[in-house]
């Protein structure tokens, strides 16, 4: 890459505006399962978008956007990204930036001896999607081929990480009619494992467009049974999170990430970066701004730009999109 450029007033100014700090790199949109509100059984890929970059380009424009936009959180995600056969020459390149957290979200399909790499190089942080504890309602939901197998692999890997002392989450789509009689299970998790469950609430986007009104639930529906059935000691909303969270007596820790019943658009501090090299600020951008080939001084150049295109979307309000939830990352 070529020399760096300083970062002049009129940039520090923008960037003291606008906190723009956390990156969702999707690295593939390959996944081994079909989710009913992700993929519903549709065809598994769509990579005739353009070239996939390389591991080399995508460190590249990561390392750009952390030098000269202020991104110091960078979250892994797919797709599956664990299918990527360079994930980990990705993820040590990564760890070279300085960057303040490292993440990946999984399904949780992979063999067991990756978590010791990745702690390896300090990517510490890991999302499990898990939307179901029942082995016959996560073979209907996922659509996996070898429900059973695959469910105790995903179990495992999510105890193993625990054991290895990563910051685990785990995340569950709410799905009503399917899996909303979870909730004890899920509280009962948490306090058990000591780790934080989220409910994400069903999201206009993709094939959950076609299923939103049969499937939504608000969360706070489910909020409501939680305190109506356990004992909430203090409820906690970290800043530009996209999470707030319900703390019980009991020691669960149950968070809610609300797109649709209370949309989070005026803090958000996340850009998406994809396979392609598209640049979005949004995941309902139809359309982003493809960084493959650009330089470092073009990168630098494009922040406002993409700043004031941000600034839009903070204001648009809540919207669908026809945006593949696995080609753009969650």
């Amino acid at each position: 890459m070529g020399s760096l450029l300083p970062v002049g007033e009129p940039l520090k100014k923008i960037k003291k505006k606008m906190k723009t700090n956390k990156l969702r790199l999707s690295i593939t949109d390959q996944c081994q399962f079909s989710c009913l509100y992700c993929r519903g059984g549709r065809a598994k890929s769509n990579s005739s978008k353009g070239r996939i970059l390389e591991a080399f380009e995508i460190v590249n424009i990561c390392q750009s956007l952390v030098k000269f936009w202020g991104i110091d959180e960078i979250r892994i995600t797919g797709g599956e990204p664990t299918l990527r056969k360079d994930l980990l020459s990705i993820v040590e390149a990564l760890n070279a930036l300085p960057l303040r957290k490292l993440a990946i979200t999984t399904n949780g399909l992979f063999t067991p001896k990756l978590l010791s790499e990745l702690k390896n190089y300090h990517c510490n942080y890991i999302n499990f999607s898990l939307d179901s504890l029942r082995e016959d309602r996560f073979r209907e939901i996922s659509r996996g081929k070898e429900g059973c197998e695959q469910f105790k692999l995903v179990r495992s890997n999510i105890e193993e990480a625990i054991a290895l002392g990563f910051k685990v989450r785990i995340n569950c789509v709410l799905l009503r009619g399917v899996n909303d009689d979870e909730l004890p299970g899920f509280m009962d998790f948490s306090r058990e494992h000591g780790v934080e469950v989220r409910f994400l609430e069903l999201i206009r986007i993709g094939k959950a467009l076609e299923e939103f009104n049969q499937y939504y639930i608000p969360a706070k529906e489910v909020e409501e049974r939680i305190y109506q059935s356990y004992d909430v000691i203090s409820e906690e909303r970290v800043p530009s999170s996209t999470a707030y969270y319900l703390i019980t007596k009991e020691g669960a820790k149950i968070g809610f990430i609300t797109p649709e019943s209370c949309a989070f658009c005026n803090h958000c501090t996340r850009l998406r970066l994809d396979q392609y090299g598209n640049l979005r600020t949004c995941l309902m951008d139809i359309q982003g701004i493809n960084l493959a080939g650009a330089s470092e001084s073009e990168i630098c150049m494009m922040y406002p730009m993409v700043m004031e295109i941000k600034e839009q979307r903070r204001h648009a309000g809540r919207r669908s999109s026809s945006n593949r939830m696995d080609e753009i990352g969650g």
